[in-house]
């Protein structure tokens, strides 16, 4: 019912459109002031509506940030496709064509591929990822493992594998500049933050997980640098109130943080849940310059 229900507002949105012409139309012909001042401001949230839905949920821009961390690299993260109800192969193509662009030494994906997709699409909305020249590594997010929605791992994981994305969990690979840590979803019970143990504060480790609550189970400051998504940056990003809807536990956002055990660095996202519709939060790709 639920899924019904966001479908409806998807396809109901283009009434925006006739909406804000009438809106229009009626601020031109009353000539009461408060008739006036009412259609105009209803032109005004219907046109905002419609650059919601329709223009910047397809702006993808990219942010550039240095963070200190003793050591250099420059990664692409990525998080928050959300590919399936309200978007789809194009949206991953463009992404893929912004990530072909940029120089960097490895693309960083924080989880979330999906959003309550076909399974049989699977294949066909992630092949674009296989013309990614420079080495990807990710995990899985809380969409892609039925928290909410359906179990995908076992149709999601071959996918990206066949398109040379590395998906692992709770597993490490030595690259030249650090070592990795891939950190499993947090909301099922498998962030095994006991990895860290392996390693000390002299060396160089940055950990990728999905939801940035998982900083909050660290013993340890091992971690220079935590590398997340899942909080979206707020989707409809208000003043005083996208904060109240960000699923975290803590007070997490985007962007760069020093956390008690760690920097952590959380990746607005590229896609859409609940509402097919983005405001003032454009998806974005994060160029990380570690120095």
């Amino acid at each position: 019912m639920l899924q019904i229900f966001k479908l409806a507002l998807y396809f109901g949105s283009f009434l925006l459109f006739p909406l804000a012409w009438y809106a229009l139309y009626f601020f031109i012909k009353q000539r009461k002031p408060w008739k006036r001042i009412f259609s105009l401001t209803c032109f005004v949230l219907f046109m905002l509506g419609i650059w919601g839905r329709f223009v910047e949920p397809h702006v993808i821009v990219t942010h550039h940030t240095k963070i200190d961390v003793g050591f250099e690299s420059t990664i692409a993260l990525v998080a928050d496709f959300h590919l399936g109800m309200f978007q789809g192969r194009r949206h991953m193509d463009a992404i893929v064509e912004k990530l072909q662009n940029l120089d960097v030494d490895m693309i960083l994906i924080a989880g979330d591929f999906t959003y309550w997709p076909d399974k049989d699409d699977i294949p066909y909305l992630f092949e674009s990822l296989g013309l990614l020249e420079v080495p990807v590594y990710a995990v899985l997010g809380n969409h892609d493992v039925e928290r909410p929605g359906e179990f995908l791992k076992d149709v999601l994981v071959p996918t990206l594998e066949n398109n040379n994305v590395m998906v692992l969990q709770n597993h490490y690979v030595e690259l030249p500049e650090f070592t990795l840590l891939w950190l499993g979803s947090h909301m099922n019970g498998n962030d095994d933050i006991s990895l860290l143990d392996n390693y000390s504060t002299g060396d160089n480790v940055v950990v990728l997980t999905h939801n940035p609550d998982t900083t909050l189970r660290y013993t340890n400051n091992i971690a220079d640098l935590t590398l997340a998504g899942h909080t979206h940056g707020g989707q409809i990003r208000l003043p005083f109130v996208y904060k109240r809807v960000i699923p975290t536990q803590w007070d997490f956002d985007r962007d760069l943080t020093q956390e008690k055990n760690t920097q952590l660095f959380v990746t607005a996202w590229l896609g859409m849940t609940w509402l097919p519709m983005r405001l003032f939060n454009p998806p974005v790709i994060d160029v990380l310059h570690l120095q």
